[in-house]
């Protein structure tokens, strides 16, 4: 017999040969620990989703930081890459590294964690991925959540952003597994466990308040020792800060555009779970639902703006796409005053 997955259920191993633990699509997918955190917990867990609608409002644009140069304040590595979502209700997490956990191979721990109902996030060389843009082309080293294996085809079930943009569930062979654990960094080891939360209006109206005025009343990175957490901004400066990336020509990341996406799509699911507590204006919410749709649309179009200005640079498409910046921050500022206004 073999693990029939479903969504919305607890793992179950039914034999010793396979077990996959359940995963869904997750809501927002900018960064791999997020989709991978959330495909664990979305839409399986009502606490889960309460606490992801309290959080997920405040944006952070780091122009110091070597990677992500935007990202959730959620998301965002306060110090020794310990972030906020490893905190979200019902997330079973714990870290390690290759020289704790002990193994004849790294397939064997892979077995053992999946039995005991931990995914594992695990930075992996592409290189011996047949599916990836690098294979047996360029040694690439990126974390990649690993939920399942089938010992007797020798398979290990695996999600990434293996192509740009696009988040995949992808099968791996044993042998190819092995080889691609080839470096020290560290791994993180996700449980699905149950939690009670409720959503914290008060928490989700500030972290609206900051948004607003783009600043960070918890002073979350005030006192971190990274240097990049040192010259940072926020909120509706997220706008601003893409600006100047403009005019000084760096940096060229096109997930500081994504995101945007990401943090429109995300306020869709938060009106809309609003709208469930029947705690609030429903027609004002719904109106605001129309305003928010029209962010979404505006926010992927000025993504296709930016790539198109990549591809081709020039003064005008650059005016363009400024303008076309400063008109998205203005209806969004609009917009979040209006849902100030109703919590």
């Amino acid at each position: 017999m073999y693990l029939t997955v479903r969504e919305n259920t607890k793992s179950e191993k039914v034999d010793d040969m396979r077990k996959i633990i359940p995963m869904v699509d997750p809501p927002i997918t900018t960064y791999p620990a997020i989709a991978n955190i959330l495909s664990l917990k979305w839409g399986k867990d009502k606490n889960a989703e309460a606490w992801v609608m309290d959080h997920f409002i405040q944006l952070i644009a780091r122009p110091n930081h070597e990677h992500t140069y935007g990202d959730f304040y959620d998301h965002a590595d306060i110090d020794n890459f310990f972030r906020i979502i490893f905190g979200l209700p019902g997330l079973g997490w714990m870290r390690v590294n290759k020289d704790v956990i002990q193994y004849n191979e790294f397939t064997d721990y892979i077995e053992r964690e999946i039995d005991n109902d931990y995914c594992i996030e695990a930075c992996l060389d592409r290189y011996y991925f047949e599916f990836s843009e690098v294979y047996k082309t360029k040694h690439h080293i990126h974390s990649s959540l690993i939920y399942g294996y089938d010992s007797t085809k020798k398979e290990v079930y695996i999600a990434d952003f293996f192509k740009a943009g696009k988040y995949e569930r992808k099968i791996v062979g044993y042998d190819d597994m092995n080889s691609s654990m080839n470096n020290d960094w560290l791994i993180n080891l996700y449980k699905d466990e149950s939690l009670e939360y409720e959503f914290n209006e008060t928490l989700a109206r500030r972290y609206f308040d900051d948004y607003l005025n783009a600043r960070d009343s918890f002073d979350k990175f005030t006192f971190s020792n990274k240097g990049y957490n040192q010259d940072v901004v926020f909120g509706l400066g997220y706008y601003d800060y893409l600006i100047t990336c403009l005019e000084e020509g760096h940096p060229n990341d096109f997930r500081m555009y994504h995101i945007l996406c990401d943090h429109k799509k995300l306020m869709k699911y938060r009106l809309e779970y609003m709208l469930k507590l029947n705690r609030y204006d429903s027609d004002k919410l719904k109106a605001l639902q129309e305003n928010n749709d029209r962010l979404i649309t505006e926010s992927k179009i000025l993504t296709a703006y930016y790539l198109k200005y990549l591809y081709k640079e020039s003064d005008q498409k650059k005016a363009q796409l400024k303008d076309r910046i400063r008109s998205v921050k203005e209806e969004d500022e609009n917009f979040v005053k209006e849902i100030l206004m109703i919590l």
